[in-house]
């Protein structure tokens, strides 16, 4: 059964006549096509009829056209807008007053105003997303293949940084690095560089910050190849770390292994995160331990399903995740180590193999 099959078939237990779909990751799922929001309006719109048709600027016509391979397409131009179009387009597919469903989480203000204007400003529009995170969340083998060749990119990403960094190189100096490698294998993307005490804070933003002897060094890296990401993080050493950060590391270190092991399908993303979070806790470190243990990941670096508490929902075969637990210590610094994994039947197959085990680089 295509994607497209798929979303029919969903669409028809909601009753929905229509689902409304604007650039951005579930456009890319179900056409193929990556487009960012603009202010130039385009919605593709997916019938239960079948009848599927494109509301978009007359120079992507012809584009979407052939990469799509929907034929109905419904252009404007720069001179009238959209709103012509998408009137045409609603009401000539008979959608007026029907059941129809937007992206809450994507579709703007812009989108919805034209929508509601044309149907029925009284019509309550369901949430698509309910249905597109559903299908995502499951990954089949081609997405899978895809995700490893990002985690390519990440790996030779780090190997470079790893042969890269020493005392008095900068942080912004190692993401360099770390860019251009991915777009040497093939990927886009990059990486933050977050070294010593500023590992405390686990968004921080790369700096001019130079390397020192001692310092921990978190790197993060996301990369993306032909649509799908691979996001891992090691933190390496530069030197001999303090005492009580190597303390940490092996933590951490434990911490992850355990949940790698331990996490199988039908297990809630509550009790995932456990599986790290107790961990942690025993050794003392709960309350430095300050995100969720990991999301889901696939065309977005952070979708459906989340390894959280809170989230009562089984994990699938098929859905793809990471594991990365850490902990952050103000006045120290941070650690953490994240991997990506996919859920097998009885455990979790590990998509990336770069060491784990605590890497300290000379400092001559």
């Amino acid at each position: 059964m295509t994607r497209i099959e798929q979303l029919k078939q969903r669409m028809a237990e909601q009753n929905l006549a229509a689902g409304i779909v604007v650039p951005g990751p579930n456009f890319f799922y179900l056409t193929g096509l990556g487009m960012r929001l603009s202010e130039r309006i385009t919605m593709v719109v997916f019938t239960l009829s079948g009848d599927d048709f494109v509301v978009c600027p007359q120079l992507e016509a012809e584009k979407i056209r052939r990469i799509t391979g929907i034929e109905k397409i419904y252009p404007w131009s720069d001179e009238e807008g959209p709103k012509k179009a998408a009137t045409e387009a609603l009401v000539a597919s008979g959608l007026k007053g029907k059941k129809v469903a937007m992206e809450f989480g994507t579709a703007r203000l812009l989108e919805w105003d034209l929508v509601r204007n044309v149907l029925d400003k009284d019509v309550e529009i369901e949430n698509f997303d309910e249905i597109l995170e559903g299908m995502r969340a499951i990954k089949d083998q081609d997405e899978i293949a895809l995700m490893e060749k990002a985690v390519v990119c990440v790996e030779e990403a780090l190997k470079a940084a790893q042969a890269f960094m020493k005392p008095g190189v900068k942080e912004n100096e190692v993401s360099a690095l770390i860019e251009a490698t991915i777009r040497k294998f093939g990927g886009t993307g990059g990486g933050s560089v977050i070294s010593g005490e500023r590992g405390c804070l686990p968004h921080a933003i790369t700096s001019d910050k130079e390397l020192e002897e001692g310092d921990g060094v978190i790197i993060d890296i996301v990369a993306k190849y032909q649509g799908y990401t691979a996001d891992i993080t090691r933190t390496f050493a530069i030197g001999k770390l303090p005492a009580e950060l190597e303390k940490i590391y092996n933590i951490v270190y434990q911490a992850q292994a355990h949940a790698r092991a331990k996490s199988k399908p039908g297990m809630t993303g509550e009790e995932l995160d456990a599986l790290a979070r107790d961990k942690i806790t025993e050794a003392g470190y709960g309350e430095y331990f300050i995100h969720r243990t990991g999301h889901g990941l696939g065309i977005e670096t952070h979708e459906a399903p989340y390894v959280v508490k809170g989230n009562h929902v089984p994990f699938e075969v098929g859905n793809a995740f990471t594991i990365e637990p850490g902990i952050y210590v103000p006045g120290l610094g941070g650690v953490r180590i994240e991997d990506d994994a996919v859920m097998v039947p009885g455990g979790v197959r590990i998509l990336t193999g770069y060491p784990r085990e605590l890497i300290v680089l000379p400092v001559d």
